[in-house]
């Protein structure tokens, strides 16, 4: 792997990291899947990316179980 490979791979795990801290808009959705998903429940999230669905259905369901998949490397 080249040096400039290496460093894209890095500044793109950063670039992911960053918006999965920072864009938490997806917050806005609890009041509207909360009853429809009860807190045993189960919850998969396809194409996950940067895992804000993911995170937002771990929290609705605490009990349950969140089947997380991203294609994309």
């Amino acid at each position: 792997m080249s040096a400039a490979a290496s460093l894209r791979g890095r500044l793109e795990w950063v670039a992911h990291a960053w918006k999965a801290v920072t864009q938490q808009h997806h917050r806005d959705l609890l009041p509207l899947l909360r009853p429809l998903l009860p807190e045993d429940g189960v919850a998969v999230d396809i194409g996950a990316h940067a895992g804000q669905f993911t995170k937002l259905f771990a929290r609705l369901a605490p009990a349950g179980r969140v089947i997380t998949v991203e294609p994309s490397p």
